[in-house]
């Protein structure tokens, strides 16, 4: 059974239609709509953004700022799996978490019953890879000789 995208309703094997809250930018691994990357790739400095391009941090980016960071990124798009973004990556690094009343997320085994990827630890703990487009373990400090 194919399991469509839960926000824009693609097919797996297909590109996220534009504004869907699902698609992952392919620089950062967050989500598209929401991170700085296209402010970066435009050489704006997302923390001074309401101060030094006011009408940019009204009105979002311009359609020269979404042709500049096409020109460099819209050929890495990433296409939906039918598999939610990093859940893939929590199940291969044995993370996972369930959801305890009163206490929040808690780690767990993925034998247990209320077990769901810990994504909440996969964007804390391990780092984008954008090359493979997926997160990936960082690398351990090399020890000195």
């Amino acid at each position: 059974m194919t399991r469509r995208c839960g926000d824009c309703g693609v097919q797996p094997g297909q590109l996220h239609q534009p504004g869907c809250d699902v698609e992952r930018c392919p620089r950062c691994g967050f989500q598209a709509i929401s991170c700085d990357c296209i402010y970066e790739v435009c050489g704006i400095d997302p923390g001074t953004l309401e101060r030094t391009h006011p009408d940019v941090y009204a009105n979002g980016p311009t359609g020269q700022m979404h042709q500049t960071w096409d020109a460099e990124w819209a050929g890495r798009r990433m296409l939906w799996t039918g598999d939610y973004p990093g859940c893939a990556e929590s199940r291969e690094f044995g993370w996972y978490a369930k959801l305890v009343p009163g206490k929040g997320w808690v780690a767990c085994g993925p034998d247990d019953p209320d077990a769901t990827e810990d994504l909440n630890r996969l964007y804390r703990e391990a780092v984008w890879d954008v090359e493979r487009q997926r997160f990936v373990l960082p690398e351990s400090p090399q020890e000195a000789p």
